[in-house]
């Protein structure tokens, strides 16, 4: 249906809730439009641009403009098509790291060093680089992982490890790693003060590594 409508030039209507500023209406319409914002976000954003924000203005316009061929949407309506496509990239990201990044070789888990036959747009040296990056990503939470348990350090709520080993809380609004849609209060709850001997135990760890 899409194909067609972008090769007759005819567009697929959204219909956009005045108050929210959403697509309502039409359920086809509106999982069509979720679906091909998935398709663009992932095909011309190289997965090794660190955040959505690195991405630069010109590859951004050019994906609202491809979405903007196949689909009737307004120009005040860009913020929250992009929006969408950044969310998209960001789990796309996650999917990869999740279920690409690694295989079962006998009793291991093992790097998949060729790139993902199911996204051929990812260029083998793209995955590469993707490969290096979540390794050392990952090695690092292993270590933060094991200080965690032996107390050397706090790995709670949003000051989680994988918060730890990208040296950032989760901001609020979305939670790193488990998919689009969850919030901080709905994942973690509310943040709650660190107690006074979790925190001396930090201090006392960031003590030591400023010593050594």
């Amino acid at each position: 249906m899409l194909g067609k409508a972008i090769q007759s030039g005819t567009k697929i209507p959204v219909e956009w809730h005045p108050t929210y500023g959403v697509p309502f209406g039409d359920k086809k319409n509106r999982t069509t439009l979720s679906s091909y914002i998935g398709v663009v976000a992932r095909e011309p954003v190289n997965i090794n641009y660190k955040n959505w924000g690195d991405v630069p203005k010109e590859i951004v316009d050019e994906e609202y403009e491809i979405i903007a061929k196949g689909f009737d949407v307004l120009e005040k309506r860009k913020k929250y098509i992009l929006g969408r496509a950044s969310i998209r990239w960001r789990a796309f990201k996650t999917r990869l790291r999740k279920y690409w990044l690694y295989k079962v070789h006998g009793n291991k888990k093992v790097v998949r060093k060729t790139s993902p036959w199911k996204y051929p747009m990812i260029l083998q040296t793209n995955w590469n680089k993707f490969i290096k990056t979540y390794i050392e990503d990952d090695a690092f939470q292993s270590t933060l992982d094991a200080q965690a348990q032996r107390g050397e350090i706090t790995a709670k709520g949003r000051d989680d490890v994988l918060a730890k080993a990208i040296n950032k809380s989760d901001h609020g609004g979305r939670v790193r790693a488990v998919g689009s849609g969850v919030s901080n209060k709905a994942y973690f709850g509310y943040n709650q003060p660190t107690p006074p001997n979790r925190m001396q135990a930090q201090v006392n760890y960031l003590m030591k590594r400023w010593v050594l």
